[in-house]
């Protein structure tokens, strides 16, 4: 069925095969070249957490309690999670994406244990966790002036360590005190996850004003005109290009910028190609006293900042990671 799309793709990119099959598979599987590897355990706490409190729930279960039939149902569940778990942990390559397959059989094993017997001991395990967990956020703003949180962030983080642990403390307790009433113990143990969108709503606007490049494409919108070419130097993101609006020419020593691991793998065919927008370091040096450009560099990167404002560059808009220059000549309005 695929192998049209495969012949096509091949066509214009002949190494693509190769690269799937090998790369992005075998090496990401059996080595450490795409660095992205993690201990043994790296997917126990996201198992817990994702399904939480449902993970919990399922240390009540004990064998012998039910017929054949439905212990095979059981046997095929946990095969289902233990399986890709075990083998996802051996791989080199570990990111929590990997076992969200495992979330439906967490949740299908969960919701028959909890029409059978050991649904009270099931509602006691998972409510006394949720009870603990409340517990923490509560006391957690207690410790959140010896951590290093951004401004916007810490405005906003005791009002929602407040709200969320209250809201999973009464949903634990309240699951222990009637875990043999179901319906009313399944209300308790849902209640602080349906209150996750509503009181975390503030934090979750702090975080994506903070990763957005929105704020910072809007100060420099104004200064860019129908020619200005737009340069990030060993700077880029996705969200950068979408906002401006046009394309984003990168200087870069190895395209790490990208975030993939192809343009990495073939950084010298894509910054020796003149269509690409990947450009080697040494390119920016020559093109600096070219006038109708803008740049963005990441706020940290001290020597291109450095490099840019002794080139005649000024700072016209700072963002949470990335500041803009422009040439100093042409300040105050975009290049036509």
């Amino acid at each position: 069925m695929i192998a049209p799309w495969v012949w096509a793709v091949s066509q214009v990119v002949p190494d693509f095969l190769r690269y799937v099959l090998v790369t992005e598979t075998a090496e990401r599987m059996a080595t450490k070249a795409l660095k992205r590897t993690g201990p043994p355990w790296y997917f126990i706490p996201y198992l817990l957490g994702g399904a939480f409190p449902w993970s919990f729930a399922l240390f009540a279960e004990r064998r012998g309690e039910s017929d054949e039939r439905e212990r095979n149902v059981r046997l095929y569940l946990w095969l289902w999670i233990l399986i890709p778990f075990v083998f996802f942990s051996l791989s080199q390559s570990k990111r929590p994406q990997y076992i969200l397959p495992l979330m439906p059989a967490v949740a299908l094993l969960a919701a028959r244990m909890w029409r059978g017997a050991r649904q009270a001991p099931a509602a006691r395990l998972a409510g006394t966790a949720l009870a603990v967990l409340g517990a923490i956020l509560l006391a957690a703003p207690l410790f959140f002036h010896r951590t290093k949180m951004k401004p916007e962030i810490a405005a906003v983080a005791d009002e929602t360590a407040y709200a969320l642990g209250a809201c999973t403390l009464i949903g634990g307790v309240a699951a222990i005190a009637f875990a043999r009433r179901r319906e009313i113990a399944l209300a308790a143990l849902s209640l602080p996850i349906l209150a996750i969108p509503a009181v975390t709503n503030p934090l979750m606007n702090a975080l994506a004003l903070r990763r957005s490049t929105a704020s910072l494409v809007a100060q420099v919108i104004p200064r860019l005109g129908p020619r200005t070419e737009v340069v990030g130097v060993e700077a880029f993101t996705g969200s950068m290009m979408f906002y401006l609006g046009r394309p984003i020419v990168v200087a870069t020593e190895d395209a790490s910028e990208f975030t993939s691991n192809y343009i990495v793998r073939h950084y010298a065919r894509f910054a020796g190609d003149p269509r690409s927008p990947v450009r080697p370091m040494p390119w920016l040096r020559m093109t600096l006293t070219k006038p109708d450009r803008l740049y963005f560099v990441r706020n940290d990167d001290l020597p291109n900042r450095r490099l840019l404002e002794s080139s005649g560059m000024r700072l016209i808009a700072t963002g949470a990671h990335f500041v803009a220059y422009e040439p100093l000549r042409h300040a105050g309005g975009p290049v036509r």
